[in-house]
């Protein structure tokens, strides 16, 4: 059982490494432009100013060393990293359409889609190395983590919100 918990989270530690390292990237004054550039979608921001290419360029790139050094080499990481940021930019998308501010809080969209997206994007590529229900495990644990690691980074003062 342990092989099974340790193998599944091994496995997507350049995900979670991905989602966290653009709060850290905050200090590099490097590709400091949102991702959509300001544009509005029917009177509301994209995806607004907190997301930047430089979170996302930190993030994929951390995510290919990570997995690099893992032993994977980087493609796995790019496609983690690439998945889960493209879900976290989705949940952005959604939480501007709904009319909650950049930093607001949504409990299913903040903790869900970046496991999920990266989950599906590892498996779409092909690099998926888990099985089907260590995939189901992290959906469940997933959100759990994901509350109590940004609690964690909140506490720490690393975060501006403990979501």
């Amino acid at each position: 059982m342990l092989k099974f918990i340790l193998g599944a989270l091994w496995f997507m530690l350049p995900s979670y490494a991905a989602n966290i390292i653009p709060v850290f990237a905050k200090k590099i004054n490097l590709w400091n432009y949102p991702v959509d550039f300001g544009k509005t979608w029917k009177g509301k921001r994209i995806f607004g100013d907190h997301k930047t290419w430089r979170g996302i360029i930190s993030g994929i790139v951390v995510a290919a060393l990570l997995s690099f050094f893992q032993g994977r080499g980087t493609w796995v990481g790019i496609i983690l990293g690439g998945g889960t940021l493209a879900g976290d930019l989705g949940g952005s998308f959604a939480k501007r359409r709904m009319s909650i501010s950049p930093g607001g809080k949504s409990l299913i969209i903040d903790d869900i889609p970046g496991t999920l997206t990266g989950l599906v994007f590892a498996y779409a590529f092909g690099v998926a190395t888990i099985s089907f229900y260590q995939a189901a495990f992290l959906l469940l644990v997933g959100p759990p983590l994901h509350v109590l690691a940004n609690r964690l980074w909140y506490a720490l003062k690393i975060k501006e919100v403990p979501w």
